[in-house]
């Protein structure tokens, strides 16, 4: 599931920097350039289709041979369409990358131009991602798993189209190849990470117990393999090319802020599961290793980042770092509140509603004190530079205006529950729960920072 969250992820990210990249190439670019950056987007997507459906066929090709047993059944119309595929890919594939070479002969800066940037970002994103979520999963046959012809043949193929776009792509020291950089190393860790969580995961239900994961160790092993050589792979590349700058800021996305909203939520989970036991509620125990392994291993993981990142004088990658985790946990506390205050009015769901509330809070208000005391001290050290830095102006901006456009849409529902009540008969407190929660908390979130606002212009 984390992986696929991943994979849309990334692609979805793939896809806004394209956009970035066009909007900005015609802004600058005008008349003949501009058409010609078109034509050169256009040129690119073709390749990029025909690699895919070219893939595809052969990928289908390749399980037919490798399965001699029918294991993935198929039938002729499967092979007529893989062979369709293969047909009319390789011509097209062909064509394309001549017309390519002979454009690159005449213009040797093509090669820089963003379309060809682009085009490498996706194309090699896409080939490796494709390989290691399938190889990651069909290699788990030796541990016992069922044997999947399909997804062997897909990851072979994806990965021979890698070799071929990371030879391309290593070339580069752009933007656009750095985030490709990013995203393997991202990805290494990612399985590396989850691999290290279902080790503690057994070892936790081993020593209290509990029932194991049926190959769990194994399969662990089995990713932990292909992950390890990729996130060194792609560290050792990243940070040989990228600048420092960018270093650092992928090191705080991809080392602070994912792993702390992962661990947030884990924590989250598994302080819900002890809450509940301790106040004498019906506690289901079956996740709690599982999600305590995982908060653990994201917390060793934070601790490694953030020793990596020490010594750097505060600047603004700084402040955007410190600011995003105190407004993500600044959500968190407002909604724990929320929860507290509707469990409160909803006597069915009085006790998970408080309990969930509580738990939240216990794992975000650390956080949040943390983080929010660092931009504190940081104002009392240098309040001109602190007060007047954008990242600030934003933060207060954005949790006093969002929060209270939330409060009023709730005050909406809230008032329309004491008309109802008074016109009708009969408060509606389940109704007025949610609503009336999410008011006072959205509220006491915006009131807090306009006060904080207040007192910088006083």
């Amino acid at each position: 599931m984390i992986f696929g969250i991943l994979f849309l992820a990334i692609m979805g990210a793939v896809g806004y920097f394209a956009l970035v990249g066009i909007k900005a190439t015609i802004d600058k670019h005008q008349n003949s350039q501009g058409l010609e950056f078109l034509r050169d987007i256009l040129k690119y997507a073709a390749l990029f289709l025909s690699l895919f459906f070219l893939s595809f066929g052969l990928a289908g090709l390749l399980t037919e041979a490798i399965d001699p047993n029918q294991i993935a059944y198929t039938n002729k119309e499967d092979i007529a369409r893989w062979l369709s595929f293969v047909v009319v890919g390789i011509p097209v594939v062909a064509i394309l990358y001549w017309w390519i070479k002979r454009d690159f002969a005449k213009e040797p800066k093509a090669s820089s131009e963003p379309a060809w940037q682009l085009y490498l970002l996706a194309s090699t994103s896409f080939s490796f991602l494709t390989w290691f979520l399938f190889l990651t999963g069909s290699l788990n046959v030796l541990a016992g798993a069922d044997y999947n012809p399909k997804g062997i043949a897909g990851g072979v193929i994806a990965f021979a189209i890698w070799l071929v776009h990371i030879r391309l792509i290593n070339r580069y020291q752009s933007l656009m190849s750095n985030i490709h950089r990013f995203i393997g190393w991202f990805a290494g860790a990612t399985g590396l990470v989850i691999a290290s969580t279902n080790v503690l995961e057994w070892l936790i239900e081993k020593a209290t117990n509990q029932p194991t994961g049926e190959r769990l160790i194994q399969e662990s092993v089995i990713a932990a393999s292909l992950s390890l050589p990729t996130l060194l792979f792609y560290w050792q590349s990243f940070d040989s090319r990228a600048s420092l700058i960018e270093i650092r800021g992928y090191r705080y996305l991809g080392g602070q802020v994912i792993p702390a909203l992962f661990a947030t939520i884990a924590a989250t989970f598994t302080v819900n599961t002890l809450i509940t036991w301790v106040s004498g509620g019906d506690a289901n125990w079956d996740e709690t290793a599982s999600t305590t392994a995982a908060a653990i291993v994201l917390f060793v993981t934070i601790s490694f980042f953030r020793r990596l990142l020490k010594g750097f004088e505060r600047d603004e990658l700084t402040r955007v770092y410190q600011y995003l985790i105190s407004a993500m946990a600044m959500v968190g506390i407002a909604i724990s509140i929320g929860a507290v205050i509707a469990g409160l009015l909803d006597r069915a769901d009085r006790n998970d509603a408080i309990i969930f509330g509580a738990s939240l809070i216990v794992t975000t208000f650390p956080t949040w004190w943390l983080h929010w005391r660092k931009c504190q001290f940081a104002m009392a050290i240098d309040f001109e530079v602190e007060h007047h830095a954008p990242i600030r102006r934003i933060y207060l901006y954005a949790l006093v205006g969002i929060p209270t456009l939330v409060a009023l849409g709730s005050s909406v529902w809230v008032v329309f529950a004491f008309f109802k009540a008074l016109l009708i008969g009969g408060l509606d407190q389940v109704q007025l729960s949610t609503p009336l929660g999410i008011l006072i908390s959205t509220g006491l979130v915006a009131l807090f920072h306009l006060r904080v606002l207040q007192k910088e212009r006083d």
